[in-house]
């Protein structure tokens, strides 16, 4: 707890109001000042830094852990370090398979920033290149199809590998004692 906690968490939400879009010539620019236009490290950059959704998630889920249990390892002699690393973050292990669900779903998922920010055809990701195959095939539509599902495959993966935590997830962070 400190002075302007409140403030800071309100400025983040408020963040998460804006849509990407409105803020996208900035972004643009400050990607092109960064010499990462058209390498892998735009859509890294973009993807870290931009998404207040994880914070949200990792802020709920460290709101339900007890400062008692903080005290408690502190009072046995346990560094700061120790203390997040042995008791907080295994904690948040649903909340981090949570973020790291979306991310990948989001990721895999996603054309619009591969497409604006890597135009080289050898950094294409499946999202582009699906699209540049479904304007190649025009009216293949059982090719497109096939397509399709087997882009779906690492999303419909990474879901049921991790479908129990998400689940932890949901019903460990909609519940405050």
């Amino acid at each position: 707890e400190f002075r302007g906690k409140a403030v800071i968490i309100a400025l983040f939400f408020i963040g998460m109001l804006i849509p990407s879009f409105v803020t996208e010539i900035a972004r643009f620019q400050v990607i092109q000042k960064l010499h990462l236009y058209n390498t892998l490290g735009a859509p890294i950059v973009i993807y870290i830094a931009s998404d207040l959704m994880q914070l949200y998630i990792y802020r709920q889920f460290i709101s339900g852990i007890s400062v008692a249990l903080d005290e408690a390892a502190l009072l046995d002699g346990c560094s700061y370090f120790g203390l997040f690393t042995r008791i907080i973050f295994p904690l948040l292990a649903p909340a981090t398979a949570t973020v790291c669900i979306i991310k990948a779903i989001n990721i895999i998922n996603d054309m619009y920033i591969p497409y604006l920010y890597m135009p080289k055809n050898k950094l294409r990701t499946l999202t582009t290149f699906l699209m540049d195959y479904a304007n190649a095939q025009q009216g293949s539509w059982q090719t497109l199809a096939a397509g399709i599902i087997i882009i779906m495959i690492p999303t419909i993966l990474i879901y049921i590998f991790f479908q129990k935590y998400i689940l932890a997830g949901v019903a460990a962070g909609a519940v405050k004692e």
